[in-house]
């Protein structure tokens, strides 16, 4: 047999017993001056460590931002962990097997849930920030235009989001109902006289809480009592605009940051989101399960109101389960292998 080659030269036994006798015996064959080399180096090479620059000694700490939290992202401040996680999920949605996964979630291909949630996981397993916010923007906010929105919605909203050309947030969960939906207070009133719903915060607890994406993305799909003269036909889901391509909160909309209520996941940006008033174009509301004519008369393919519920909420688990992926993917990072 050849000598194996270089990326394998250590694997071929013991190197004491293959290497020539003067390589064997090299240590003991020496020159003096080689034998003595440690003792006899100059005194600037003895004293290297001691005697580096200013510059070379405090290197690590002199690195730039970017490098010194390029390891772990522990050195990044609360704005640039966030604004890092924002790339990461643009890289991220930009792979072609994820890419792949909201092509399928548009179309609703075989098995396209169980991918989307196998995916999520790895993601997570990666980076949770980043698994998180691809999440709400795709699995929760993109899930809603599709499992709750019409046809049409899915390509005037749901195509573009797709091409990243805008992100968005889900707003359900209210201060005051907790995990109770159908008793959010968020209101969306009818005005055909202008083709218009005005989505309002009557009260305090109707503030829409721990929102992820509340502080930098531009839509939200908001969940909200869809009020028809005065009367309510229950949660409903609306596109409601947040922020311009400017970045500016639109007219009626408050966004508050709850940077200094959390622990972890520093880079997905939580806050509170209140509506005061806030008009949106007719068309806006996805009507899959209900909607309202011209003449202001309600249809819903399902009339009894709880029924019409359950189904809203059916439609939404897909993207709730996510949830559920995502922290197992956290936890088998945590555990690590079995030894």
């Amino acid at each position: 047999m050849g000598a194996p080659p270089p990326a394998f030269a250590g694997l071929g036994g013991r190197e004491e017993e293959q290497r020539p006798p003067e390589t064997a015996g090299e240590e003991e064959q020496r020159p003096p001056e080689a034998a003595g080399e440690e003792e006899q180096r100059p005194p600037e090479a003895a004293g290297e460590e001691e005697q580096r620059p200013p510059e070379a000694a405090g290197e690590e700490e002199q690195r730039p931002p970017e490098a010194a939290g390029e390891e772990d992202g522990y050195d990044l401040s609360l704005d640039e962990m966030r604004a890092l996680t924002v790339q990461r999920v643009r890289f991220a949605m930009g792979l072609p097997l994820l890419k792949c996964a909201v092509q399928d979630l548009a179309q609703k291909t075989k098995n396209f849930v169980s991918r989307s949630l196998v995916l999520g996981e790895v993601v997570s397993m990666a980076d949770m920030a980043t698994g998180v916010k691809c999440g709400i923007v795709y699995w929760l906010f993109g899930g809603a235009i599709r499992n709750v929105g019409s046809p049409e919605h899915v390509t005037k909203w749901f195509q573009p989001l797709q091409k990243q050309k805008y992100t968005g947030m889900f707003a359900m969960t209210e201060r005051g109902h907790r995990s109770n939906v159908r008793g959010i207070q968020t209101e969306a009133t009818v005005d055909l006289s202008a083709q218009e719903f005005v989505i309002d915060t009557p009260c305090e607890n109707a503030e829409k809480m721990y929102i992820g994406n509340a502080m930098y993305r531009n839509y939200a799909a908001v969940f909200a009592q869809l009020i028809v003269d005065g009367r309510s036909q229950g949660p409903h889901c609306f596109i409601v605009l947040v922020r311009d391509e400017n970045g500016s909160l639109y007219p009626g909309v408050t966004a508050i940051d709850r940077r200094m209520y959390k622990e972890g996941l520093h880079g997905v940006d939580n806050g509170m989101v209140i509506f005061d008033k806030v008009r949106i174009p007719r068309e806006n509301p996805l009507d899959k399960f209900g909607s309202v004519a011209p003449d202001r008369q309600y249809h819903s393919p399902t009339r009894n109101k709880s029924a019409r519920f359950s189904a809203m909420l059916a439609a939404l688990t897909p993207s709730r389960l996510a949830v559920a992926f995502q922290a197992m993917g956290a936890m088998k990072v945590c555990r690590g292998p079995r030894g």
